[in-house]
């Protein structure tokens, strides 16, 4: 069994060698550890070298991280390899996460096994507003996780953080998508059209950096989204995609419609009835439930949750506000998909 662990990296100096030691500790240990040095101009190649790794540098590449797998998959092509594990260069995984992702493959059907999706501590000082946004995302993600296990087998996206590829099955894919600016989504709707299985495993842990300032969040949301929308629209409807663009026309359109008419419908009746609220079991037992449904899933899946995350899931309105900008970017990435706008990283 040989496995590679490929780590495409863009100016990464600051993150790389940390990404490195954990790959380095493994109980199942990659053969070849190697940072894919696409178009830096730090010092990400060196420090990766002196740690151990071996470089690969791009030559004129303008697709990202896409384009950066494919040079390198290109290069070595004719190399012998059964399993490839792509990592982002701001990414550390459990000693263990490549023993337990690789079990999976016992299973044939089987293109590719994701990581948990963990958010590392934070490691430079930032003002009180970022740390709030810091907070929002390590909430944000365990939930995102506690979702993915109730999915296990039907995971909507491998996601790039940390994940191992059957190398046979993604030549049949087609290797990465160089047109897409997200290559992981695109590439996990292919194996499903072709009728491979793509799964997530909560105990092959891994974390990352998430930004701190609201600038490059919303850049990363935007591109997410507007990545995701049109990788359905250049794939269509099959058996891999009609789950998730239905997902699109009832969660992120039907039902976002109907909440803010409820909304608006809930603060008609106060207006009539001089501004008094009156509370209904039902709704109050719903609000329960949703609540200890909350606690639950950030209790068993967000990682390191302290008194102020508790402090600040209790206030509610950052959440709220969190939940209202994503989905003015959700919106704003459905105009620049449908009007053809310029993409960008």
């Amino acid at each position: 069994m040989i496995i590679w662990a490929l780590i495409p990296a863009y100016n990464e100096e600051k993150t790389i060698c940390k990404t490195i030691k954990s790959l380095q500790v493994q109980t199942i240990k990659p053969q070849r550890i190697v940072v894919i040095a696409d178009n830096c101009s730090d010092n990400t190649a060196k420090i990766a070298k002196d740690n151990g790794a071996e470089v690969f540098v791009t030559k004129n590449n303008k697709n990202k991280k896409a384009g950066a797998y494919n040079q390198f998959l290109q290069f070595t092509k004719k190399d012998k390899v059964d399993y490839l594990l792509f990592m982002d260069a701001d990414t550390i995984v459990a000693e263990d996460a490549i023993e337990i992702g690789i079990k999976h493959f016992k299973n044939k059907k089987v293109a590719a096994v994701c990581s948990k999706a963990g958010v590392q501590s934070l490691s430079v000082p930032c003002n009180f507003l970022e740390r709030i946004l810091y907070r929002l995302q390590k909430i944000e993600y365990g939930i995102y996780d506690s979702q993915r296990v109730q999915t296990t087998g039907h995971i909507k996206v491998v996601h790039g953080m940390a994940a191992l590829h059957r190398r046979s099955y993604l030549k049949k894919a087609g290797m990465f998508n160089e047109d897409s600016i997200t290559e992981d989504y695109y590439l996990t709707l292919m194996y499903k059209k072709l009728g491979y299985l793509v799964v997530s495993e909560i105990k092959m842990r891994a974390w990352t950096v998430v930004p701190t300032k609201i600038v490059k969040l919303c850049k990363q949301r935007i591109r997410w989204y507007r990545g995701g929308i049109d990788a359905l629209k250049d794939i269509g409807w099959n058996r891999g995609t009609y789950k998730d663009i239905l997902q699109h026309i009832w969660v992120n359109i039907i039902t976002i419609v109907l909440a803010y008419i409820y909304v608006g419908w809930i603060l008609y009746m106060v207006r009539i009835n001089n501004y008094k609220i009156a509370y209904h079991w039902l709704i109050l037992l719903i609000m329960i439930s949703c609540l200890y449904d909350r606690i639950y899933r950030i209790k068993n899946y967000a990682d390191n949750i302290s008194a102020r995350d508790w402090l600040m899931v209790a206030f509610l309105i950052p959440e709220i506000v969190y939940n209202q900008l994503q989905t003015m970017l959700l919106y704003f990435a459905y105009i620049q998909s449908f009007a053809k706008t310029k993409k960008t990283w």
